[in-house]
């Protein structure tokens, strides 16, 4: 009576072309997946705006930054017609307030607000803006570019190579 192991039955089955086989056909149906969820494009979320204009969606904090640039760089002197991509990072970070207890044994626990089904949100921290791109008349004059260059650095707080203008054609 011979007794297997574990890794013994593993290692025999993995000897056999059959399993190799099965192997790569789940590897490339996994690829494929992968794939497929990469292609399809994320549902915009629903709009939710508070009265103090904090925004629960990456895609509306985006597109409200996108318009008040447009609005803005329209304006400078050369640029004319202005159109504005807005690069962020991850989403909203959401900062819960907690009800901390300090000396021998600390702990902190979250404040719970309608019977402990709402965390109580401290703070909501916007996205970071990682890049911006600008295609507008008058970007092939170097006076004009520049101006939009500090604008754009101004009103977002990002550096001058997170920034990039091109002349509309």
């Amino acid at each position: 009576m011979q007794k297997y192991t574990f890794a013994a039955r593993i290692k025999e089955l993995t000897k056999k072309p059959r399993f190799l086989q099965i192997a790569v056909i789940a590897g490339v149906a996994a690829m494929g997946l992968i794939f497929i969820s990469g292609l399809s494009k994320p549902e915009k979320e629903e709009v939710t705006v508070s009265e103090n204009g904090v925004f629960y969606s990456s895609f509306d904090y985006a597109e409200k930054i996108e318009n008040d640039l447009t609005e803005i760089i329209s304006k400078i002197e050369g640029v004319g017609d202005a159109d504005i991509l807005v690069t962020i990072g991850v989403s909203e970070e959401y900062v819960y307030a907690e009800d901390g207890k300090y000396g021998a044994n600390p702990s902190t626990e979250v404040v719970v607000i309608d019977g402990g089904k709402h965390a109580l949100t401290q703070k909501i921290i916007s996205p970071k803006i990682t890049g911006v791109v600008i295609v507008c008349e008058g970007g092939d004059d170097s006076r004009t570019v520049e101006k939009v260059y500090k604008a754009v650095s101004a009103a977002t707080g990002i550096g001058a190579s997170r920034i990039f203008v091109a002349e509309r054609k």
